[in-house]
């Protein structure tokens, strides 16, 4: 008895969430092939509780699309899917309190939402994030920070957080490693490479006294800390960098003795030759 009465709710639980989504891949191919009374339709029943079809009639009421333009309604709809993690929707909500579009200019508010979608790895997010760091807005300034959220943006193929990132000099500290990018990307996972360091020199020992004197007792010969040619390195790096970008979308910075880089295939052999055409050949970690 007890098993049929488990089976008759799990039936009723996933024909209650087969219905709950019902209608709103009709929804959102409306929208996409530009049929927008018909998605207006089909969405608004589901947005009462589903963040997806919440954040569509935020995007339609922003842009007028089937429906009179309405900042304010935009925001309403947006910051109901936003409560629910809908990353894209925190990035739109984000966007209208930094523009002050149907409510409250409020920079700080911007931020936090640009966060919560950032965290969650859009990359129009990270994008919108970085310019608030670099600006000040909303947030003490902080190049580091900015530098950063550029980076992961740039991971995941945004032009502009590219571009961006690529008008940085080279970071004073070591940066987190990027994360592997996914094989549909377009960008290049990272490549992690170690120069040669160049060899310790050691001090010739004294020279003894003359015999008539006593030998005073040897000290043991001192070695010098070897002096990486640093300097003419980050020279090349920058050199060969500036370079490959002449025709290459590129990136490229020293990470304490290594150097990491991210482009496309041809763009990364291009570094690779110029540095080693200068005298300073990378090798791969293992």
């Amino acid at each position: 008895m007890r098993k049929h009465i488990l089976l008759a709710g799990v039936f009723l639980l996933v024909t209650l969430s087969a219905q709950s989504w019902a209608g709103l891949p009709e929804g959102t191919q409306a929208y996409d092939r530009g049929d927008y009374a018909t998605a207006r339709d089909e969405l608004r029943p589901l947005a009462e509780g589903l963040a997806s079809a919440q954040f569509y009639l935020g995007v339609m009421y922003e842009n007028g699309q089937g429906v009179p333009q309405d900042y304010r309604e935009a925001a309403r709809w947006y910051l109901r899917a936003a409560e629910q993690g809908h990353d894209r929707a925190q990035n739109n909500l984000g966007k209208l309190y930094e523009e002050g579009l149907g409510i409250e200019h409020d920079n700080i508010i911007a931020v936090q939402w640009y966060q919560k979608a950032a965290e969650q790895g859009l990359s129009a997010a990270q994008f919108n994030l970085a310019e608030m760091y670099m600006s000040g807005r909303g947030v003490k300034p902080d190049n580091d920070q900015a530098r950063e959220w550029y980076r992961k943006a740039a991971m995941q193929g945004h032009e502009k957080a590219l571009a961006a990132l690529g008008q940085f000099p080279e970071p004073s500290t070591p940066v987190e490693t990027p994360k592997t990018v996914e094989p549909q990307r377009t960008v290049e996972p990272p490549n992690t490479v170690e120069r040669v360091e160049p060899p310790a020199i050691v001090e010739a020992p004294k020279k003894a006294e003359s015999p008539k004197k006593a030998e005073a007792p040897k000290k043991a010969p001192k070695k010098s800390t070897p002096k990486p040619e640093r300097n003419n390195f980050a020279r090349t790096v920058d050199k060969c960098t500036k370079e490959v970008q002449r025709t290459e979308r590129f990136y490229a910075f020293i990470d304490g003795i290594n150097v990491r880089f991210t482009g496309t295939p041809d763009a990364n052999f291009k570094f690779k030759t110029c540095m080693s055409r200068n005298g300073h050949p990378l090798v791969a970690d293992k």
